[in-house]
């Protein structure tokens, strides 16, 4: 993708980072990552435990009967994050990839290949309490971050639908009563500038609003030898805004508007994995390079996606307990041409478009009695509705050797309630339930000899309960034992080919019956949590890209049954007031039990694959390495009153996993490794340091995938250096 005046653009919109702060410089407050030696701090109570809402309450990590990973803001930042896709990082058992520019997270071997529209994905994704549904907006940089929860394991209960593999909770931060403000700039390898600002402060006594941005652009690092242009870019332009108000101490009202402008085509810049395409046997000559930093695809990859959308959330104490409401509104508009043929000829490209409009409004009243007995009770309304129109041609502006347009809609009613019940001052045990009602249609037309339609609808109930039991060791000790269930919607296939449906029946919902045991402890130098875990895994919802009469396409299908378990670890432990430490270590072990009628695929003589019907009962679920970890450090140190030293790390060691059902393609294991240092001058109001992410310069794989074409990789990005400059008003 060309860049005109690339250099400009990047000094405009510094220029206007900084007049954006210039009008604020009576702001005053922290910048992510100033303080990070202190950064639990940020959500912890005085026993140094973190506070977290995963049970739609503010309760201690410790007192919460659920495998979670906390991660504040400041943690986020001196890991060297910038974007959502990469805090699997700094968890343990939390994997994220992408099919194209459908972000698909994997939490213990929990999570999908599908892509179709209107189907979600099995680990549902909260920003401030509204449900993410859209895959395609589903990676984005974190402009005004305040902290992540990732919740493992089925949150069918509290979270519902599609939160099979576990949750992702991000909170941003609220607006503030107190002028506060905060500017970062940062230049690297790929040309690779990012800018990031934060301000709030009160509009009256009563009212208060925050705005929050972030821009970032790079030139891309896989180099296209057929275009003699760079690709696997990213441009990023978002915007949020806050409105807080504030009319009595007993109601909180938050406006919330955001807009999106991303372009990246990481997941696009693909190439055939190993010279396996079908094509190499027509075209002895075709050249195919192993250098994974090099492409030859002949169209140009695009991939973007225009977000916008607001929420209100209104809470009010009534005495007895918190109701509140969170009502939003989201629509997405992505883009994407994708050379499907992985090479330098003109044989296949498709061009399409998934828009989607999302309706929410969930209600939940939370008890805060004084005696041994609480509760959560809630109510929820989704409503989405989802189109794809694809464009087939052997180039991009050739005829049409295939067209479709699909249409679908998905309402969603549910119910639920959990009783919390203290039977000792000791002793707690939690039970609840959640009513689900789903239904879904779908209205498609697909052309190629003649246009044939698939009008259809079907509709699903379950009942997704949990009961956990939690005994207090001491104040900073706890031990649970969960049973929980999770389910996730049916969904339509929507490709045609000659005008034909590929598939008219929908796919059966899945559903996860968990079982988890744990132990829990915070001080104020050391936290650690440890779990063991078993699932019984059901109705697996797989999709396979196939092609059909020179078309490529997607078939969907119910994988039988697996059983997955394992346990993971965490720690974290301040060793002194300027050095701490942070650990964690997954173990997953996921196999298929009874996928007998699994489509695999088998490398042909001279390129692609054949297509068949086989057996991978016992073989390892995709996506699903048995062993991750993470390790970090945050130092701290104080050279004089007016400066000091930080550096940070944090190392992330993958095991590696299969892409595909029948285990033939893997992606071997690899260590990502970031680390900055920084001069930090005065009070920690200005910073300049340096960066590096992926120091190792490992090669591993965000997009995988295999068909009769053959199969296909997207590589992650190489190692990159940088500097950084930041300041707090």
């Amino acid at each position: 993708m060309a860049r005109d005046s690339i250099h400009g653009r990047i000094a405009a919109r510094a220029l206007l980072g900084v007049s954006l702060f210039t009008v604020t410089s009576a702001a005053h407050a922290q910048e992510t990552a100033t303080q990070t030696a202190k950064a639990a701090d940020v959500t912890a109570d005085d026993s140094g435990d973190i506070i977290v809402t995963a049970q739609r309450r503010q309760e201690r990590l410790t007192d919460v009967p659920i495998s979670i990973t906390a991660i504040t803001g400041d943690q986020i930042a001196a890991a060297g994050i910038s974007n959502s896709n990469d805090i699997g990082l700094i968890t343990p058992g939390l994997y994220i990839p992408q099919t194209g520019q459908n972000v698909q997270p994997t939490i213990r071997g929990i999570g999908t290949t599908i892509s179709a529209v209107g189907a979600d994905a099995n680990v549902a994704l909260y920003i401030d309490g509204v449900y993410q549904s859209a895959q395609t907006s589903n990676s984005f940089a974190l402009p005004d971050l305040d902290r992540i929860e990732v919740l493992k394991g089925p949150q069918g209960t509290l979270f519902g639908r599609n939160a099979t593999g576990g949750a992702i909770v991000i909170h941003t931060r609220e607006p503030s009563f107190t002028p506060t403000g905060s500017l970062s700039l940062s230049y690297g390898s790929f040309n690779e500038f990012m800018a990031r600002g934060y301000v709030s402060g009160p509009i009256t006594d009563k009212l208060a609003a925050s705005l929050s941005f972030v821009s970032t652009h790079d030139r891309g690092y896989t180099w296209n030898a057929t275009r003699n242009e760079w690709n696997s870019e990213t441009d990023e332009d978002t915007i949020r805004w806050r409105i807080l108000w504030e009319p009595t101490s007993e109601l909180k009202v938050i406006l919330t508007g955001q807009y999106s402008d991303r372009a990246s085509n990481l997941a696009q810049s693909i190439k055939p994995l190993d010279g396996n395409v079908n094509v190499r046997g027509t075209h002895p000559d075709l050249y195919l390079p192993t250098d994974p930093k090099i492409i030859v695809i002949n169209e140009a990859p695009v991939a973007k996606v225009e977000s916008k959308g607001g929420s209100l959330d209104v809470e009010w104490n009534t005495g007895g307990g918190t109701l509140t409401s969170t009502t939003a509104y989201s629509k997405d508009v992505p883009y994407q041409i994708f050379d499907t043929d992985y090479t330098s000829l003109s044989n296949s490209v498709q061009e399409f478009t998934t828009p989607s409009e999302t309706f929410t409004q969930e209600f939940t009243y939370a008890s805060d009695l004084s005696g041994p007995i609480n509760f959560v009770v809630g109510g929820f309304y989704f409503d989405n509705k989802a189109q794809l129109i694809r464009w087939s041609r052997r180039q991009l502006d050739g005829p049409l050797t295939a067209f479709l347009d699909a249409r679908t809609k998905t309402t969603s009613l549910a119910a639920f309630g959990e009783l919390y019940v203290d039977l000792t001052d000791r002793l707690r045990v939690i039970g609840g339930i959640r009513y689900t009602n789903e239904k879904k249609s779908i209205d498609a037309t697909g052309i190629l000899d003649g246009p044939d339609t698939l009008v259809t609808d079907d509709k699903w109930n379950s009942f997704t309960p949990r009961a956990s039991i939690l005994y207090e060791i001491t104040p900073s000790t706890n031990v649970y034992a969960t049973f929980s269930q999770g389910f996730k919607a049916g969904a339509y296939n929507p490709s045609f080919i000659a005008g034909v449906p590929v598939q008219t029946d929908s796919v059966d919902p899945e559903k996860v019956t968990a079982y988890e045991i744990g132990l829990k402890h915070s001080d104020p130098k050391l936290r650690f949590g440890l779990s063991a875990f078993y699932y019984d895994y059901s109705d697996i919802q797989v999709q396979i890209l196939t092609s059909i009469g020179g078309v490529n396409t997607t078939v969907i299908q119910n994988a039988a049954d697996a059983t997955v378990y394992g346990g993971d670890a965490e720690l974290s432990y301040r060793v002194s007031d300027v050095f701490s430490l942070q650990a964690g270590l997954a173990y997953t072990h996921g196999r298929y039990d009874n996928f007998e009628d699994a489509v695999l695929t088998e490398p042909l003589p001279n390129g692609g694959n054949r297509q068949f019907v086989g057996d991978a009962s016992g073989n390892k679920m995709i996506r699903t390495a048995p062993f991750t970890t993470n390790i970090g450090f945050n130092f701290n140190h104080p050279v004089n009153d007016d400066l000091s030293v930080e550096v940070n790390s944090v190392a992330s060691y993958n095991s590696g996993f299969y892409m595909d059902p029948g285990n033939r393609v893997k992606q071997n294991a690899f260590t990502l490794i970031n680390m900055s240092a920084s001069l930090v001058f005065g009070d920690g109001g200005y910073k300049l340091g340096v960066w590096a992410r992926n120091l190792l310069d490992e090669g591993y794989n965000i997009y995988a995938a295999q068909s009769t074409t053959g199969d296909n990789i997207a590589y992650g990005r190489p190692r990159s250096i940088g500097v950084q400059a930041s300041a707090r008003f």
